[in-house]
């Protein structure tokens, strides 16, 4: 192993066996099922969108690729050296940024997406959790658009910004190269998410404030973006 690194487990077997295994679950049979019979109901009644709300990511987040050069080693960060090689070393397995969120259980998010596709649904996934901005287009396992998903920023909780001693210009590169359903990401602002729905399409506001640190500040220029009725895609 990489000099320094403490011992991990198996991480062959893991990402091959534990990972994928169908029967870890993240809502349990009886939350999936009520949340099935609710998107048809839904559907059912002509509803033009699902609006999902729950605490974490679904979207597919890789781990960033950042180089040595851009990592400012002066900061005081929690994530120190050491654990940058960790991470190098699970990014070089291929695993996500964060298996704590759905990215952690990929077959019951396969089994989610089953389901929106199933019953036909116009689904727009809601999250929090990382106190940052994102916006992703879902896609199945192959590859297919199921959903998209629009992720809040905390209004005061620090973000990435706070963690990762990188700029955030250089963070957010990162993410879009490793993660290709990602549309949208602000690892630097504070701020809150305004979604604004009509029978045709869904528009998600990021609004943004220059500082939550000081009493005068001011609001910066907001991020929009639409998904239209059937597209399952956020238009570009």
């Amino acid at each position: 192993m990489p000099k320094g690194i403490s011992f991990l487990p198996d991480l062959e077997q893991f990402k091959d066996r534990v990972l994928p295994d169908s029967a870890r679950s993240m809502l349990g049979d009886t939350q999936q099922l009520w949340l099935t019979r609710q998107l048809a109901r839904s559907t059912a009644k002509g509803k033009p969108w699902q609006i999902i709300g729950q605490q974490v990511l679904s979207g597919k987040v890789g781990i960033p690729s950042i180089k040595d050069e851009d990592i400012d080693k002066e900061k005081n960060s929690y994530v120190s050296p050491r654990r940058i090689a960790e991470f190098r070393m699970l990014a070089a397995m291929g695993l996500p940024l964060n298996l704590d969120a759905w990215d952690g259980y990929p077959a019951a998010r396969n089994t989610l997406f089953n389901a929106i596709k199933a019953k036909g649904s116009n689904a727009v996934l809601l999250a929090g959790d990382t106190h940052n901005a994102w916006a992703f287009d879902l896609a199945d396992e192959s590859g297919n658009p199921v959903a998209v998903e629009f992720a809040t920023a905390g209004v005061s909780s620090p973000g990435m910004e706070e963690y990762l001693p990188v700029k955030p210009p250089v963070l957010s590169e990162a993410l879009h190269r490793s993660s290709p359903e990602l549309v949208t990401f602000d690892g630097e602002h504070r701020g809150w998410l305004e979604l604004s729905l009509t029978a045709n399409e869904v528009t998600a506001t990021f609004n943004f404030v220059s500082s939550v640190r000081e009493k005068a500040y001011q609001l910066l220029a907001p991020v929009s973006r639409v998904v239209k009725a059937g597209k399952h895609t956020i238009e570009r």
